[in-house]
């Protein structure tokens, strides 16, 4: 007899209990593997989201018939309805990633056009600032 861990056992004892106890290692580490891959990642989803958000305009452009009905529910949850008078879209409901994409794209864009034009958001150079000094030294 061969001594392995806490205690005298045979060889054949211990060589079929350590191939059945790999065996359930084994099954374990892909569980885990799996779960891993299955696993919610915030990240990887918000940037998934916007890679997709990005690419919008070309799947639709480029997609079948049935992928623009796909991207037509996935921003328009509620669905699509037009007035026939003024010519626009009116929609009840957007998908809350893409509007938040959007304002922010939009807010952006104000940025942009304000910093040509000279404005700002900046609060005006009348303020004074904090400090020692008497709040009107600033000014």
């Amino acid at each position: 007899m061969m001594r392995y861990g806490l205690g005298e056992i045979p060889k054949d004892v211990y060589d079929l209990s350590k191939k059945n106890l790999d065996k359930d290692i084994e099954q374990l580490n892909m569980e885990i593997t799996r779960l891993e891959k299955n696993s919610s990642n915030q990240v990887s989803e918000v940037n998934r989201t916007i890679l997709t958000a990005c690419k919008l305009v070309d799947l639709w452009k480029y997609g079948s018939y049935n992928n623009q009905q796909k991207i037509q529910h996935l921003v328009f949850p509620d669905g699509l309805i037009w007035d026939k008078e003024n010519g626009k879209p009116r929609t009840t409901r957007e998908n809350e990633a893409l509007m938040i994409i959007r304002l922010i794209n939009n807010h952006l864009q104000d940025g942009a056009k304000q910093e040509k034009t000279g404005k700002s958001f900046d609060f005006p150079a009348l303020v004074a600032g904090g400090g020692l000094e008497p709040p009107t030294s600033g000014l």
